[in-house]
């Protein structure tokens, strides 16, 4: 691994030549953090998402945001904010600046696909 950092037990690593676009490895104990790595908006608030472990699926918001109480996670039920989604920072955004976090989405696909 060619590793460019360690502090505080994480390990940071830079790939250029594995796979495009070169990228940055972060890894704890041994584990390695938790991001996405791919996201296409399917429609009718559902996404399609990869992680950098390789698990992947399709989180269906509809649902989920119905449940919300926050008005700015509501916000989300226009179907042209919610149209804003877009992969930064490793997760997914929208132009309110709300993101959600990559474990929470992770979480989200193996209810979908009832994975242990």
């Amino acid at each position: 691994m060619p590793e460019i950092s360690r502090f505080l037990g994480i390990i940071i690593a830079m790939y250029a030549n594995d796979h495009n676009p070169p990228h940055f490895h972060a890894e704890y104990n041994e584990m390695m953090v938790l991001h996405i790595t791919k996201m296409e908006n399917k429609g009718d608030y559902k996404v399609y998402v990869e992680f950098n472990d390789g698990f992947k699926g399709i989180i269906d918001f509809k649902e989920v945001l119905k449940q919300e109480q926050s008005d700015w996670i509501r916000e989300l039920l226009d179907p042209a904010m919610f149209n804003t989604v877009h992969l930064a920072l490793h997760t997914l955004c929208w132009d309110n600046e709300l993101d959600f976090a990559p474990e929470y989405l992770y979480d989200q696909v193996k209810i979908k696909a009832n994975v242990a």
